[in-house]
């Protein structure tokens, strides 16, 4: 079963439910434990740029992971033998690698533009996108850049 294209989808995408937990259970015991050691501005900055990142790559991934498992089953019960041939564990890798790599590079604009601002000088610090001039043109030129 190893070797079956259908588990190493099935694989990848439990290992990226894996992580999904274990970032929530991360902050979750990090914020309990110390909140001091997310109170650094530089620290506070990363923390909000990766777990905005990590809240959106990892669920996609995982959902496009269970996508490809069910077009691979489909693939080999297909009568078509033309179809049959695509449900290889090499095309597989292949499809989990890109599928990585293109999702990572799309929501590359989640850590360029997120940050911790005051909206207000009496309200309290947020991770958020800030609305400036800077940011719109961050995103149109990632977006250009890609297509």
């Amino acid at each position: 079963l190893r070797s079956n294209p259908c588990s190493i989808y099935f694989l990848s995408s439990t290992i990226i439910d894996f992580l999904i937990i274990n970032k929530f259970l991360l902050l979750g015991v990090l914020n309990a434990w110390d909140n001091t050691i997310t109170s650094s501005p530089r620290i506070s900055s990363l923390w909000c740029k990766m777990s905005n990142y990590l809240l959106l790559i990892l669920p996609v991934l995982s959902s496009t992971y269970i996508v490809l498992a069910s077009i691979d089953r489909y693939c080999t019960s297909s009568l078509n033998h033309k179809i049959r041939q695509l449900s290889t564990a090499r095309t597989s890798r292949i499809a989990v690698t890109v599928t990585f790599i293109v999702w990572a590079i799309f929501s590359l604009h989640i850590p360029l533009t997120f940050d911790i601002i005051n909206r207000t000088p009496g309200e309290p610090k947020s991770c958020t996108v800030p609305k400036n001039h800077d940011t719109f043109v961050i995103i149109v030129i990632a977006c250009s850049r890609i297509m």
